[in-house]
């Protein structure tokens, strides 16, 4: 795991792969450059069963007022630039 500032986190597995742990992780690090201020927050993330079958990281995000949105398997990249049209409304 490398910690380039409090903000950024590069972590990868043996594999190459996302697993349960790196997806807490993951979450976690949103989660401390996330203000407690009880206002709910959106996560959007690519889908992949670490994130949504993962107990652990739905506890974390449900206690913060995280609301988890997955984008369909592979099409991160296709809706992307309309998910940033969005914000920028």
């Amino acid at each position: 795991m490398l910690v380039l500032q409090k903000t950024h986190l590069i972590i990868c597995s043996d594999n190459g792969w996302i697993t349960s742990e790196l997806s807490v992780k993951c979450v976690e690090c949103f989660l401390s450059n996330t203000p407690d201020d009880g206002e709910p927050r959106l996560l959007i993330l690519g889908d992949h069963s670490m994130h949504t079958y993962n107990i652990k990281f739905l506890e974390l995000t449900s206690s913060r007022k995280v609301e988890v949105v997955c984008f369909p398997a592979h099409a991160t990249y296709l809706l992307l630039s309309e998910v940033n049209t969005l914000i920028d409304r």
